[in-house]
């Protein structure tokens, strides 16, 4: 590699081919490549603690804007709603919908084959390196 520019360039080209393959998984169920991601967060974390928009934000770095234009899509399409908690009523968790628990397995299903593609002839010693390397890249930006 010749310069720094060269792995900014490379990181986003795979960012892009990345959302368009998510976006072609996913069109045939009527969600984006970036909602169904969201989903399947929500999917996960749910099962364990209550999900605010706070945790979309967090995990996915977004702002809080583009976390509740999301969210509202979301919302719109029924695959959620927010509801008040009795602790806070600031605060609004995120549910799922019986319609989003039905595309659980559908969603899964698809993000393991774009990973698999992927990952396919990558060495687990140099994807565990890349992985490593990735995470200082964001903690760098932080």
């Amino acid at each position: 590699m010749k310069t720094n520019q060269t792995v900014f360039r490379q990181i986003n080209n795979l960012t892009h081919q990345l959302k368009r393959c998510f976006n072609i998984y996913f069109d045939n169920i009527g969600i984006t490549g970036v909602q169904a991601s969201i989903l399947h967060f929500i999917m996960i974390e749910s099962k364990y603690r209550d999900v605010f928009q706070k945790d979309i934000e967090e995990e996915f770095k977004v702002r809080r804007s583009s976390a509740t234009n999301i969210l509202q899509v979301l919302e719109k399409g029924q695959y959620i709603r927010r509801e008040t908690i009795a602790y806070d009523a600031r605060l609004k968790k995120i549910v799922l919908t019986a319609k989003t628990i039905e595309l659980d397995k559908i969603i899964m299903e698809h993000i393991v084959k774009i990973n698999e593609r992927m990952l396919q002839n990558i060495p687990s010693d140099k994807l565990q390196d890349f992985q490593e390397v990735l995470s200082e890249m964001s903690r760098n930006l932080d």
